[in-house]
């Protein structure tokens, strides 16, 4: 037991001090009842209940001696509860709120996390199809219990026929008919938002069936003399789902998907949509085409297998999907996580690590023949959304090719590197259908993308040339000096000798990074591998490169 001399005022920070004296001895004792370990508080070690810890270990108590304003000095034992310990509940309250607290209170520290990792060996005579028949009947048991009782606390009425149940409440959601209407036709509440878009079941004869319910749109925090309600509204809910919806709109909005917006819902036009989707649907396709690299097309069909639809309730998904609502929304996400709306000068393409003044960077050069757009492909309505941010002006690359026009020349190539990237992808009579046959990128050795450029003449040296033009005026009026890595920079050097450019870049050193630089002859290796270079020492930022622009490539 330790003792302390202090004011009232300051028994929280005597507390403080026992917390490290504590911490390894409590961080031993986890118990069902033990609550998770926290860094600053040291009541968040203690027993909520505040009984006996596990293993008749007693409650920790310190002796605190207060000094009033008097020079009164008083003592007492204080156990180290929590001052926040629930009162006296009975046994299967206690119960329960133990097993709650052991969920929301296990430490996820390292070891909890490899245990979890660790896959768990079952005996083979224990596998799932010993306990198949026995989540078969407790399913059913569940979804169609022998007495039901209505969920709402304000009714608690007991159900025989045509009760309803809405999975989306939760398992155990049963609702009479009137207490369903009022929880979720949302017409007249405040909290309207909280149960939008569920499907109850209302149960017959034949089965589950589909419990219609009328859906109103409104917004409880606006009041307006120009309020209409309009029907005839199709929504698409986060799993997917159909829902036929009416909304109120005003003139308060110019645009009624700015209204669909503050519901979550993003429309599927702009003027008088009659279809919307679920942010949360919209967020799964976005990272369904993102990650997983399928056509929209795809990810609609999975949306139409897992809730069963029609061909026309299939064809209204897609068509409504197609063009621009998507990239529009993809555009839009972006916005707001680089919160762009807030700050227009906020630019997450900058790298914070490379010198902006005085130093050295070093760039890698690639290009990615994957990339390829077709020529029967369509066109958008709209110009790039990001602008030049990203990817070059397509009209001075194509201004500058024309200019610089020469082709890789092949001869020389097979003198020193065999490889060409995009005669392994594709026989060279089918790029005569692509209108754009690839994508040239700059990366920093820290994996930030400086800029990007689509390729629509194949592979020609003047795309690297334009590179270096461009990372030149990104450090003109610096003491920056710029260090290049590129597949083919002993070619890329031949071609500046020739066009007589070697004075414009005489500041830029070019070398070969060392996952190319062995398919090179020796002499190449010797003059240009970034091993033998001054300056470039283990730097390779050509493997980062690699993900920048989109490529899947083999690195060693």
């Amino acid at each position: 037991m330790s003792r302390f001399l202090c004011s009232n005022a300051l028994y929280s920070t005597a507390i403080e001090i026992l917390h490290q004296n504590l911490k390894s001895l409590l961080a031993k004792i986890r118990g069902k009842n033990i609550s998770r370990i926290h860094h600053t508080n040291l009541h968040h070690f203690m027993p909520a209940s505040g009984k006996m810890l596990p293993g008749s270990v007693k409650r920790p108590k310190i002796s605190v001696a207060s000094v009033n304003t008097s020079g009164k000095v008083t003592s007492r034992s204080v156990p180290l509860i929590s001052p926040h310990a629930q009162p006296q509940q009975n046994q299967a309250s206690r119960q329960g709120q133990e097993v709650l607290n052991t969920i929301q209170n296990t430490p996820f520290d390292t070891a909890y996390v490899n245990e979890l990792l660790q896959v768990q060996n079952e005996d083979p005579k224990c596998e799932w199809e010993q306990v198949r028949s026995l989540l078969s009947a407790a399913y059913h048991e569940t979804i169609a219990p022998d007495a039901v009782q209505c969920c709402m606390q304000s009714c608690r009425k007991q159900l025989q026929n045509n009760y309803i149940r809405c999975e989306d409440c939760g398992p155990f959601a049963f609702y009479c008919e009137a207490c369903c209407n009022s929880v979720h036709c949302n017409r007249g509440l405040s909290n309207q938002q909280l149960l939008l878009f569920h499907k109850p079941k209302i149960w017959t004869e034949a089965g589950y069936k589909d419990y219609h319910i009328d859906i109103l749109l409104d917004r409880p925090d606006h009041k307006c003399s120009t309020r209409r309600a309009r029907t005839g509204l199709l929504v698409f809910d986060d799993k997917g789902r159909i829902h036929h919806c009416s909304i109120v709109i005003c003139s308060c909005d110019k645009d009624q998907c700015v209204t669909l917006m503050r519901h979550n819902l993003w429309s599927a036009s702009v003027k008088e949509p009659k279809v919307a989707f679920h942010f949360e649907l919209m967020n799964w396709i976005e990272f369904l085409l993102l990650e997983s690299a399928i056509s929209l097309q795809s990810a609609c069909l999975a949306i139409r297998w897992k809730n069963g639809f029609a061909d026309d309730e299939y064809n209204i998904l897609y068509n409504h999907l197609v063009g621009e609502p998507v990239e529009e929304y993809i555009f839009f996400k972006n916005m707001l996580r680089e919160c762009a709306s807030v700050n227009t000068e906020l630019d997450d393409m900058e790298c914070p690590a490379c010198p902006k003044e005085k130093g050295n960077i070093y760039i890698s050069l690639d290009a990615n023949f994957g990339l390829v757009r077709k020529a029967n492909g369509g066109s958008s309505k709209f110009g790039p959304r990001y602008g030049t941010r990203m990817f070059t002006a397509q009209a001075n690359i194509d201004d500058f090719v024309q200019r610089n026009e020469q082709k890789l020349p092949a001869n020389k190539a097979r003198e020193c590197n065999s490889f060409q990237a995009g005669s392994v992808i594709r026989a060279k009579n089918k790029t005569a259908k692509l209108d754009q046959k690839g994508v040239f990128g700059a990366a920093c050795r820290h994996g930030i993308p400086r800029f990007m450029m689509s390729m629509t003449q194949g592979e020609r040296l003047a795309y690297p040339v334009y590179a270096l033009n461009t990372l030149l005026d990104q450090v003109t009026g610096t003491d920056v000096n710029l260090y290049v890595l590129y597949d083919i920079a002993c070619m890329l050097d031949s071609h500046l000798k020739k066009t007589n450019q070697t004075d414009k870049f005489c500041d830029i050193s070019l070398a070969v990074p060392i996952f190319h630089a062995y398919g090179h002859k020796s002499s190449c290796q010797v003059r240009y591998s970034c091993r033998w270079q001054e300056g470039y020492g283990l730097t390779d930022p050509a493997v980062r490169l690699g993900t920048v622009v989109g490529g899947k490539r083999d690195m060693v």
